[in-house]
């Protein structure tokens, strides 16, 4: 059976184990020539108070099954906890308990296919992209509260996709609200639904490809084709263009309030419906991406 490499960022006295002492874990087993005599490693922050039988839990589950990444947590979360996993799972439509785990066993082969490996928190990330399997292993020690100055930066890689996905739809909106203020300009003359629907379409169509674009490549990285993706894109479009247009004539209609400024509210709405949508069935990431 092939051995599993413990890294730590504390010296322990574990001598039935094979540990090492580095700083990031995931950067020193890949920078090892003989990484091949490895089934994988087990990252351990000792700080946190993780013990040599929590270790084990994970090396047995790593030997049991080898397509996985294991994470250790304590199912007593702190309320910082709590609301971290529930950002976690709206960004990135995964749901863990403690995506800042300092216990983790990853195989070998999964270290070597998720190139972000200079933090943990950013290797998860990552890997969650590329579909890989993930699974919580509940351990019983009693974890301690470390204060840590990579709160800033794990925040930033937790946020990051949806401040991407914010700034690119900021970009597409400033496009879509000018045409549709042009429009509703130009044609003041037609009837209200009739101009609402025309000045909706006209500018949604403009501000939508931009949107795809940026998507695509920049906010989610989908390395894949376009026709897939283009067409699933291109029918929420349409599914939120004339919803919103639905929408804006009905609360016109009904309170007489400006067109523009009920748009702003009814779009704000389909935002965030967008995101999830877009994250999880348009431009998902597959293992080969």
């Amino acid at each position: 059976m092939k051995r599993i490499l413990i890294v730590v960022n504390k010296q322990v006295d574990w001598p039935d184990l094979e540990v090492a002492l580095a700083p990031n874990g995931l950067d020193y087993f890949m920078s090892l020539e003989n990484r091949d005599d490895y089934l994988g490693i087990v990252t351990v922050d000792v700080n946190k108070g993780y013990t040599q039988a929590d270790v084990r839990k994970l090396m047995e589950a790593l030997q049991a099954d080898s397509s996985k990444i294991y994470l250790g947590y304590q199912p007593d979360q702190k309320l910082g906890r709590r609301i971290f996993s529930l950002a976690f799972w709206f960004i990135h439509s995964r749901r863990i308990h403690d995506a800042r785990t300092g216990l983790m066993a990853i195989p070998k082969a999964i270290l070597e296919s998720v190139s972000e490996s200079d933090s943990p928190l950013r290797f998860l990330v990552s890997a969650i992209r590329k579909k890989y399997a993930v699974e919580e292993v509940q351990v019983e020690s009693e974890l301690q509260a470390v204060r840590s100055a990579s709160t800033c930066i794990d925040l930033w890689i937790l946020f990051q996709t949806f401040i991407k996905y914010v700034l690119s739809s900021f970009s597409s909106f400033l496009v879509d609200i000018v045409l549709f203020q042009l429009v509703i300009f130009l044609f003041r003359h037609l009837d209200s639904d009739v101009r609402i629907l025309l000045a909706t379409v006209i500018s949604r169509v403009f501000s939508s490809v931009v949107n795809y674009s940026i998507n695509k490549r920049v906010v989610f990285q989908n390395g894949g084709g376009h026709r897939v993706p283009a067409l699933k894109y291109f029918s929420l479009v349409l599914a939120e263009m004339f919803t919103s247009a639905f929408l804006v004539a009905v609360v016109y209609r009904l309170t007489g309030f400006p067109e523009t400024a009920i748009k702003l509210l009814v779009d704000l709405v389909l935002f965030f419906t967008g995101y999830m949508i877009e994250k999880i069935f348009i431009f998902e990431t597959t293992k080969n991406d």
